[in-house]
């Protein structure tokens, strides 16, 4: 069905404080009579959605249980009947309407009410809705209650007997099996109810709320077309021809119209709260702004009382401060005076007494070398006048001699150059005879062999050409080998890297078998086992690449499931896997943006090794999205199984902590919780020992009715699932082989010890394949790699033919452009016999000049030699002077330079000997100094110390710098900088008291009342922001989910109008338009499609006739009873105005929806069924004219 009972959303309350995206309870059908109770149901389904829960109800029913007065006289409870929830048990009459007294007793399943016209049936369903709420008004049978009071009678009593039984019973311990409305009608038209339970025994009356309670839980809504379908309602139907008239029926029946009223009611509401709440965040900021004042102000007044303590402190150290420094002068100044005195000055005499001695040693050394360097002088000046004649003698020879030189040099390249130019001349008159004479047969053989030379050009260019293709082929194959080696490297590097993943994890879990398997396991073969065999990814690497990037994450996941949940026993582990298996290897992410995180730590993981077997690319794990701060599920003890029945949320355990790194698991606990009640109903499914135990308890058996609360059970032996589809009991076996295959939540040590054990045997069977396709892939890798160097060694040889080629081009076109520069040549010689016979006489007259430059080079060449002669003997001289001088020179530059130093050694002892008595002079004078000025310390250090004294003892002081010590910005010695500091906290304690204006303590008690104020404030307007953003967001969700099931509705009911029409040949078509709310309805006759025609279908159903309108009405009231899930269903002369033929098809459709529905139907007819109706579950009642 199309819109989800109420009872579903009471059930809600109490299970979960978690928005449902998947349930439709804000679309709940509103109770019969009031419009504003939808809004109120959305409102309570919202307020649920922020986890309030609403128990008043409870509380006033047995509040009113405990105050009522027991029965004198109570009527004995029928036989324990079965139906389901809300089914009519009984209907009695006293003075209503034309019913004197009547009582009938219904079927739970399908009921016939005959009768003659006046016989009183129509009253029975006026009793009912008026019993169960409804006006007189809204039945159309009178104006006001009193009038359906019985001529003559001063009141009336409708009561109206309701089923009690199943899992969605109401108050059960209350009303139990039977719930008694009692409606008691006063003539002056006032009336009340009275609530019963099947014994009579009153449990409640006078209250509305308890009425709407019950109809609201069994979802009864009599005003409903479909629910109830009166005489009135089946005419309005029938005889209107207005599409919004069947609009309104339309959306009256489907409940369209109430879900929309209630959802824009309270959409409406939502935005005044908002509203609202804008305007009072608006008066947060004062109570901010007051707290933040107080604050300043408590914390000038602490700083007062620190800076009251601190100027104090300060004046004593201070006035200690100064006897302390002048101390240490007077002690400094002392130790100062006393090593001047006994150490520096001694010293200091002393070596001015060696500076004297030295002086004296140098001036006598000085004396001895000036006058050895005397007796030098006049031998060297002798000396150098010799030397200075014989070179001014040299550089005069030497002159002479590079002038005859460079006039030798121009004479003799003047006649060699005349002897080649008159050479040059005779070969080239030579050349030119020979050439003139040879030209005429040279110029024939040069053209012939042009023409050879130009074709092998031409031959040489085709090579090339060839070669050059010959490369290229050469180098694509090559670079196509090159490609499939790098192919088959990587592919052997994959599979060299796999076969190391899992050897790496086969080590590990023979390690861990090694140290034996504890409790459930440890670290990451905990979590290993829940993602190797389905996904190929190892948990192990995604955590590894999630804590690489943790601080990206808003929250870090938890999973796999399986590693956050423990079983309290291992003889669980079968049914809970099998209950839980597609969940156990997920993982859980706080929101979309941390889903996509943990997406990228799947590739990654995926990319680091893990595969699955056979070498597949593994597969992602799954994941679900769920706030991690959604608080943890609050179950109604109501809506859990018997306490005596073991459910697979009572065996687990969660926030189970697989190693250290993952100590958030057992912090998010709650998530892993929810999240298994939600997707798996872990509450509610339950586990017993065999297969035959599961079916009782799931599906009951001929004693006893299933166990209440339970959507499943699991046999712990094998996984068997036992469940009820309907009412029909089905049981699912497992498909695992639990003989060879040890549960993954098992905790017993051997089943894990065997668990590691089949883990290690697969492991090993995936090592041995990786290290066969290892292999394989190395053997691939070694053929490319030789391939491509054979590939490489072609490309080689081909760039080498083509390089050859292109050489051999080149000198053939050499030598065709040699051939071509000689015929041009030869050409030009033919016409030389003339400037031969020039040359030859410009070679004669060139002779002769030849001579006269021969003469000229023998004069130069005697001239050089007498120059040569000249400069060597001018030079001899210089040479032999200076030999004899060079000892001079030596003997004298020694005696200077140790003359210099002995010069040098004198200055340096005088100016020392100077330096040291200033020095002396400076020390006697600063020995004088000190004595003055300590005598004048240890005067003012006397006086100081009696003023200090006078301030406070010198152990305050002390006392007070080791309190302030950190306070304080400067040594307890530095005076300058501490009166500083006391002057500065002098002023700022002046300031601090002019500012400071009530008591201490009466600031702080001010400044914490201003916080509580504050923050209450703010956590309040925290929380209902928190609830109006949840609002919104539900809201908007049920608006959208309203507007597809109003699609789908739409969809649906057109087709099983069309199917109920079928029945008879006929078609029908609804167009639901909910823009300009209207309903056209199409019918197309069988028997208007005759004689080959096809039939031609009406939108007015006033066209058809009666029978054909009553049957079209009856198709239509089917076609939107599935969309209403009520446990009852009434229908009024549903045959009127029908044929036989057309009466026997409509009831063949009722009968058989009728059963095929798990509801009570009541039908109304003045026919005779009883030859048309029976079979079990059927029931035929008729009346009689009801008595005056």
């Amino acid at each position: 069905p199309l819109f989800t009972p109420n009872r579903t959303a009471h059930t809600r309350v109490g299970f979960s404080s978690v928005p449902s995206t998947t349930a439709l309870d804000c679309m709940a059908p509103p109770p019969p009579t009031k419009a504003a109770l939808a809004s109120h149901n959305f409102n309570r389904t919202a307020a649920m959605d922020v986890g309030t829960t609403h128990d008043a109800a409870a509380a006033s029913a047995q509040e009113v249980k405990a105050s009522a007065p027991s029965a004198s006289k109570k009527r004995k409870a029928p036989a324990q009947l079965s139906g389901d929830a809300g089914s009519v048990h009984k209907i009695r009459l006293v003075d209503f309407m034309c019913h004197h007294h009547l009582e009938i007793e219904l079927d739970p399943n399908i009921n016939f009410i005959t009768g003659q016209n006046g016989s009183g049936k129509s009253t029975i369903l006026t009793a009912l809705c008026v019993g169960l709420g409804a006006t007189a008004k809204s039945t159309r049978r009178g104006g006001s209650i009193a009038e359906l009071i019985r001529n003559g009678a001063s009141s009336a009593t409708v009561e109206v007997w309701l089923n009690n039984g199943g899992p969605d019973a109401y108050k059960p311990e209350q009303f139990g099996s039977h719930i008694v409305i009692e409606r008691r009608i006063a003539e002056s038209g006032a009336s009340r109810w009275v609530f019963k339970d099947g014994t009579g025994r009153k449990v409640c009356d006078g209250r509305a709320s308890e009425l709407e309670a019950i109809t609201d839980l069994f979802n009864i809504d009599v005003s409903n077309p479909v629910t109830i379908m009166s005489q009135d309602s089946s005419r309005e139907f029938l005889h209107s021809g207005s599409a919004h008239a069947k609009y309104r029926f339309f959306t009256k029946a489907t409940l369209i119209d109430s879900v929309s009223d209630a959802l824009g009611a309270a959409s409406a509401q939502i935005d005044t709260m908002d509203s609202m709440f804008d305007d009072k965040v608006q008066e947060l900021a004062p109570l901010k702004e007051r707290y933040k004042e107080l604050k300043q102000q408590h914390k000038d007044a602490l700083v007062l009382r620190e800076l009251a303590e601190r100027l104090d402190a300060l004046q004593k150290i201070l006035a200690w401060s100064y006897v302390r420094k002048l101390a240490n002068d007077v002690a400094r100044d002392k130790s100062k005076a006393a090593k001047l005195n006994d150490k520096n000055l001694p010293k200091e005499r002393d070596l001015i007494a060696n500076v004297e001695k030295a002086i004296a040693q140098a001036q006598e050394n000085l004396d001895q070398k000036e006058s050895v360097i005397n007796e030098y002088s006049s031998v060297m000046q002798e000396h150098q006048a010799k030397l200075t004649s014989a070179s001014a003698d040299h550089r005069v020879a030497k002159k002479d001699l590079q002038q005859a030189k460079t006039h030798h040099l121009a004479a003799k390249k003047k006649a060699t150059d005349h002897k080649q130019r008159i050479q040059q001349m005779r070969e080239k008159a030579n050349q030119t005879r020979r050439s003139a004479e040879d030209s005429g047969g040279a110029i024939a053989q040069l053209q012939s062999e042009i023409a050879q030379l130009s074709a092998d050009v031409e031959k040489q260019r085709g090579d090339v050409k060839a070669a050059n293709d010959t490369n290229k082929a050469a180098q694509k194959e090559s670079d196509d080998a090159k490609k499939n080696a790098e192919q088959a490297k990587t592919r052997y590097q994959d599979a060299q890297r796999e076969t190391n993943h899992s050897r790496k994890l086969l080590v590990n879990a023979e390690a861990e078998a090694k140290g034996g398997a504890k409790g459930a396991g440890s670290g990451t073969q905990t979590l290993r086992r829940w993602a190797h065999a389905q996904t190929g990814i190892d948990p192990g690497s995604v955590w590894a690449a999630i804590f690489h990037r943790s601080t990206q994450f808003h929250r870090l996941p938890v999973g796999p499931i399986g590693g956050a949940i423990a079983l309290t026993e291992s003889r669980y582990g079968k049914a809970a896997e099998e209950a839980m298996s597609q969940f156990l290897s997920s993982y859980v992410v706080h929101d979309q943006h941390d889903a996509k995180l943990l997406q990228t730590c799947f590739a990654q993981a995926a990319g680091a090794g893990s595969s699955r077997a056979g070498g597949q690319r593994p597969e992602h794990p799954s994941y679900l999205v769920m706030n991690f701060d959604t608080p943890e599920h609050r179950i109604d003890a109501s809506r859990l199984p018997p306490s005596e029945v073991t459910t697979l949320m009572s065996v687990l355990t969660f926030g189970e902590v697989p190693s250290k790194e993952l100590a958030h698991f057992k912090d998010n606990a709650k998530v892993v919780k929810n999240l298994l009640i939600d997707h798996c109903q872990i509450e509610r499914t339950a586990i017993a020992r065999t297969s035959q135990d599961a079916t009782r308890v799931a599906c009951g058996d001929g004693s006893r009715r299933p166990l209440p609360n339970i959507v499943a059970a699991y046999a712990e032996n094998d996984g068997t699932k036992s469940f009820l589809r309907g009412r029909t009991q089905a049981t699912i076996r497992s498909q695992k082989d639990w003989a060879r295959q040890v549960p993954r939540l098992a905790v017993a040590k051997q089943d894990m010890s065997k668990y590691i054990e089949q883990q290690i045997a697969q492991l090993r069977t995936s090592v041995t394949s990786a290290a066969e396709e290892e292999s394989f892939c190395k053997n691939k890798s070694s053929q490319a790699d030789g391939a491509a160097h054979q590939a490489l060694q072609r490309c080689k040889h081909a760039a080498d033919a083509v390089k050859k080629a292109q050489q051999s081009l080149s000198r053939a076109e050499g030598r065709l452009s040699n051939a071509n520069d000689s015929l041009n040549s030869a050409t030009a010689q033919d016409q030389g016999m003339n400037e031969c016979d020039a040359l030859l006489s410009t070679v004669a007259q060139m002779e002769v000049e030849l001579l006269q430059y021969t003469g000229q080079l023998e004069e130069m060449n005697n001239r050089l030699q007498h120059a040569e002669e000249r400069e060597k003997g001018a030079n001899d001289v210089v040479q032999k002077i200076t030999l004899d001088s060079q000892g001079l020179f030596q003997k004298n530059e020694s005696t200077q330079k140790a003359i210099s130093e002995a010069s040098a050694a004198v200055e340096k002892h005088q100016k020392e000997l100077s330096q040291r008595r200033e020095h002396v002079e400076g020390l006697e004078k600063k020995s004088q100094d000190f004595a003055e000025s300590i005598e004048q310390l240890e005067k003012a250090l006397v006086e100081d110390r009696a003023k200090a004294s006078l301030v406070c003892p010198e152990s305050d002081a002390d006392k007070a710098w080791d309190d302030f010590s950190n306070a304080i910005k400067c040594g307890p010695d530095e005076t300058e900088a501490l009166a500083k500091e006391l002057q500065r906290t002098q002023l700022r304690v002046g300031q601090e008291e002019e500012n400071l204006g009530m008591t201490f303590e009466e600031l702080t008690d001010a400044m914490q009342h201003a916080k509580m104020q504050f923050d209450t404030a703010k956590e309040k307007f925290k929380a209902v922001s928190k609830m109006l953003e949840s609002l919104k967001e539900s809201s908007s969700k049920r608006q959208k989910r309203f507007e597809e099931m109003r699609t789908l509705q739409r969809q649906q009911v057109s087709h099983r109008f069309n199917g109920y029409m079928g029945r008879k040949g006929h078609s029908g078509k609804l167009d639901v338009d909910y823009d300009n709310k209207t309903v056209d309805v199409s019918v197309a006759l069988a028997h208007h499609g005759g004689n080959g025609k096809k039939a031609t279908a009406t939108t007015d159903t006033r066209a058809l006739s009666g029978g054909e309108r009553s049957f079209a009405t009856m198709a239509f009231t089917l076609a939107l009873g599935d969309s209403t899930e009520s446990p009852l269903r009434a229908m009024d002369e549903f045959d009127v105005f029908m044929d036989a033929v057309n009466r026997r098809i409509s009831m063949e459709a009722l009968l058989e929806f009728a059963r095929a529905n798990a509801r009570q139907f009541i039908f109304l007819t003045p026919h005779d069924v009883s030859n048309a109706v029976g079979g079990p579950g059927v029931k035929v009642q008729t009346l009689q004219a009801a008595r005056p």
